[in-house]
């Protein structure tokens, strides 16, 4: 009795350590939750996947670029600069908002702004969403509190310093040909002040994964920018409370498509 007592206690024992030793978690050291002391797989493991956005300036189906020309209304408009502000820019589900940065510039002369490239953890989204401009906080700043390649940086040139300072949130500058021969004249639009920031949300299924590299194409389509405008008047500085800063913000808002 005692041999089959003290054997009982050693099996106890065993099984006791064995079972006591299990420690569940992701054992996957791919993982962004790799757990060092599970020794059991609970298929709890996350992983990262990427995401580029890229930006890409269109004429209706049309693909477009600096020097080209729009047909609008019964003038002839050749681009010569663009760059533009979005800010607070997240992915949207129904279970989370995943945010990816601050702000970004787009600016028409520089390769590097066209595209942006994150890190996230794998998921499924609803739509990409952004904020067309800068919110008060940011537009109170000056190119004096960043580092001069910041996009809110000196080398962007891209801050009105006159009262009330503002960062341009848009700025688009060209030729038109108002004579409707070869004869082009400047037409400028700076367009600033807290009072125009637009939000712009793009509804389209955004599936991130660790397998493959998921990329969004976002067209602007600067056709839409002129809708209902008199390209007889520009606006290089214009104030506050201009309807056409309004007319124009508004039109900008809704140029962007997810292709």
């Amino acid at each position: 009795m005692k041999i089959s007592h003290f054997f009982n206690l050693v099996l106890f024992s065993l099984l006791l350590t064995f079972f006591s030793c299990k420690e569940p978690g992701c054992t996957d050291a791919n993982a962004i939750n790799y757990d060092s002391e599970a020794n059991e797989d609970d298929n709890s493991c996350l992983y990262n996947g990427s995401l580029n956005i890229d930006f890409r300036l269109v004429n209706g189906n049309q693909t477009f670029d600096k020097y080209d020309t729009i047909q609008i209304q019964d003038y002839s408009f050749r681009l010569e600069k663009i760059k533009f502000y979005i800010s607070n820019i997240q992915l949207k589900s129904a279970d989370e908002n995943k945010f990816l940065s601050e702000v970004h510039l787009y600016d028409i002369d520089n390769t590097n702004s066209k595209s942006l490239a994150f890190d996230l953890e794998e998921g499924t989204y609803d739509s990409l969403y952004f904020d067309l401009g800068l919110n008060s906080e940011q537009n109170s700043t000056t190119p004096a509190n960043y580092d001069v390649n910041h996009p809110l940086g000196l080398n962007q040139n891209t801050f009105w310093a006159m009262e009330p300072s503002s960062y341009i949130f848009v700025m688009i500058e060209g030729k038109i040909d108002t004579l409707l021969g070869n004869d082009y004249y400047p037409l400028t639009y700076h367009l600033a002040h807290s009072d125009l920031l637009r939000n712009v949300a793009l509804e389209k299924p955004i599936n991130i994964s660790h397998d493959s590299p998921s990329t969004l194409v976002v067209d602007v389509d600067l056709s839409k920018i002129f809708d209902s405008v008199d390209l007889s008047e520009d606006l290089p500085h214009q104030s506050t409370n201009s309807k056409l800063a309004q007319l124009l913000m508004d039109n900008f808002s809704t140029t962007f498509e997810i292709q």
